[in-house]
Parts: structure tokens; C-alpha cells; sequence
């Protein structure tokens, strides 16, 4: 199977209806990636570390529900479409300027 690029992973992970990304930085040839997002109103960071593996931290405790259900999420990627990867990469554009 073939993995999912790290675009199409955050176009999936926000295609939740709970979770909303706030600010968006990729840089491809570097795999330099930070996003902050919100999931039922917990802030989260997702960033990518040297090597590829991406993490995911909250700004505060949050309860174990909450963590696995975003955790499950992301672990359960499916396609989701070219157009709505499109979008989504049109969404994260628009974050990258405003967070720049």
C-alpha cells in the first residue's frame, strides 16, 4: 500500500468535523511541517521530527477520550479525494500567509 504523502495526511486529519487547523507551515524539501489546530476546543500541535514521524501534542492535559478519539482518527487515514485535498490545500495555503 502506499503511503499518504504528509499533505494528504493533514487534508485527511482536517476533514474531521471537529477539528480545525489555525496555522499551517510546510516546507517540502526540507519536510519542515507545524500545524496548530483545535479538536472540541483543545489546542494541539502536530509537527514533523527529523526522520519523517509525525507527533501530535495538546497545550494542556486533555482527557484520554478526547486523545484517542483524535489519535484513532489520524490513525485510521483513508483517502479522501482529490477534490477535497485540493481544497484543503488551498485552506492551508491560506493559513501559511496568515501565519507568516
Amino acid at each position: 500500500m502506499l503511503q499518504p504523502t504528509d499533505l494528504d495526511l493533514m487534508a485527511y486529519i482536517e476533514s474531521h468535523q471537529n477539528i480545525e487547523f489555525q496555522s499551517f507551515h510546510y516546507v517540502k524539501m526540507t519536510d519542515e511541517l507545524n500545524v496548530d489546530g483545535c479538536f472540541n476546543g483543545y489546542e494541539f500541535n502536530i509537527f514533523m521530527e527529523w526522520g519523517g514521524d509525525i507527533s501530535l501534542t495538546f497545550n494542556v492535559d486533555v482527557p484520554e477520550p478526547i486523545y484517542s478519539e483524535l489519535e484513532k482518527h489520524i490513525k485510521a487515514y483513508s483517502y479522501i479525494g482529490n477534490s477535497k485535498i485540493k481544497s484543503a490545500l488551498a485552506r492551508f495555503e491560506q493559513l501559511a500567509k496568515c501565519s507568516s
